[in-house]
């Protein structure tokens, strides 16, 4: 499902920041982020049953990353993969490209979801929701925002003012040590009090101890939880920072992948 946080106009150091968890069954096989393409370089891990991905950047200096829309239902398997939107939205080299790109597309034909692109100019998400006949695309503003499984800053979700709280203060920190604190936030397991979380809808899927283990920003439960993260730092025209985990952000080191999005003569600094 993910959770991405957004650090937009914020830092210092580089106009766009982002943070985000890849939530998902242990058993889906995935390979982790990679270099996947040479024209243009993208690094993106890349889901083993459709060969889409969740998220990844390219070095045009655009990032792509997806939320699942929570529905309390059984995803439609006979929709089309939401996955090869955010690979297909790492093939262009322009904004405006994707823009086209996503108001071309029929939300009908897949199951909800939320994608959050752009580059160090212009960030924007989209919204693929039912009953939605063309996507609904917005800029994101300036400040620190959360993209959970429903819309940006969503109130629906504990987690969306957890993630703000643990790293509002520590927003405009020098890189080096911004990136502990992303990390950290990403690592979180705090879970509010199962009385706190709105019930589900009648007819749920999901009991409602499950919707309370999902409000981490962490998840651990037995069958899905958090299997990776991912954190990068866009600059104009380039990808300047882009470090991934193999596994959860509470166990798993960060491993630099930036020199694959980096255009030589333009090193990270």
């Amino acid at each position: 499902m993910c959770t991405i946080v957004v650090l937009h106009r914020v830092n210092p150091d580089y106009p766009v920041i982002i943070a985000a968890n890849r939530d998902e069954y242990y058993a889906r096989p995935t390979a982790s982020p990679h270099l996947i393409s040479q024209t243009p370089h993208i690094v993106a891990g890349l889901d083993g049953q459709k060969g889409g991905t969740w998220m990844g950047a390219n070095s045009a200096g655009i990032f792509v990353g997806l939320t699942n829309q929570r529905t309390f239902k059984t995803a439609d398997k006979a929709l089309r993969s939401r996955g090869e939107v955010t690979r297909e939205a790492l093939n262009h080299t322009e904004v405006g490209r994707i823009d086209e790109a996503l108001a071309a597309l029929d939300p009908r034909q897949y199951n909800p979801f939320n994608l959050l692109y752009g580059d160090a100019e212009r960030l924007r998400v989209a919204y693929f929701h039912e009953g939605m006949t063309r996507p609904e695309i917005a800029d994101v503003p300036q400040g620190v925002h959360v993209l959970p499984n429903d819309r940006l800053d969503s109130e629906r979700f504990s987690k969306v003012q957890r993630a703000r709280d643990l790293i509002q203060p520590h927003a405009r920190a020098p890189w080096f040590e911004l990136q502990g604190h992303l990390q950290a936030m990403l690592a979180d397991r705090f879970l509010p009090p199962i009385q706190s979380i709105p019930p589900a809808p009648r007819g749920s899927m999901m009991p409602q101890r499950l919707i309370h283990r999902l409000e981490a920003l962490c998840i651990k439960t037995p069958l899905y939880g958090t299997r990776s993260c991912a954190i990068a730092a866009l600059a104009p025209g380039r990808v300047a920072r882009y470090l991934a985990t193999e596994g959860p952000p509470d166990e798993a080191e960060l491993k630099d992948l930036s020199a694959l999005l980096t255009p030589p003569g333009h090193e990270a600094r």
